[in-house]
């Protein structure tokens, strides 16, 4: 039995968002790290930020899925009980794909990854990642979105 891949690297539109009660885009240097990294595989970057606030992430998801096929969370994946990103889109979600977490935290070579719940997840027939803050963690994630996402994009959308 055969199964057809897509293989081409299209350029996409994504939407990175920051969620945080302290940082703002003006002062989000993971965002701008990760935006830097993915900017030569997308067609538009759409930014925007929301506060750790369920009702806030869920706003900035709907605002984000008619511009965006590519939706990346950066924040609120910790174990504090203010990191709300994953568990929030977890209860909308279409589904969760676990395999993304667990290649973020095996390839991040640190024991600290292991406290994110980085994610990712389809909905209405988008690609969203929950990725943690930290800019450490935006090279690791920003590989993986890069390498996944085109591949992953095309699954959720065919008919």
């Amino acid at each position: 039995m055969s199964h057809d891949h897509f293989t081409g690297k299209r350029k996409l539109n994504f939407s990175i968002i920051l969620v945080s009660t302290t940082r703002t885009l003006k002062d989000d240097v993971s965002g701008n790290a990760l935006e830097a990294m993915i900017k030569p595989f997308a067609n538009e970057i759409r930014r925007d930020s929301s506060h750790d606030d369920a009702n806030e992430i869920l706003a900035s998801l709907e605002r984000a899925i008619p511009e965006s096929e590519i939706i990346v969370f950066v924040g609120g994946t910790g174990p504090s009980r203010y990191d709300l990103t994953s568990v929030t889109i977890r209860k909308i979600a279409e589904k969760e794909i676990p395999g993304f977490g667990e290649l973020f935290r095996m390839k991040s070579g640190t024991d600290f990854a292991y406290l994110s719940d980085a994610s990712m997840f389809v909905c209405s027939g988008r690609i969203v990642y929950a990725i943690p803050g930290s800019p450490n963690a935006m090279k690791t994630a920003s590989d993986i979105i890069i390498e996944l996402s085109d591949h992953a994009f095309h699954e959720v959308s065919k008919v």
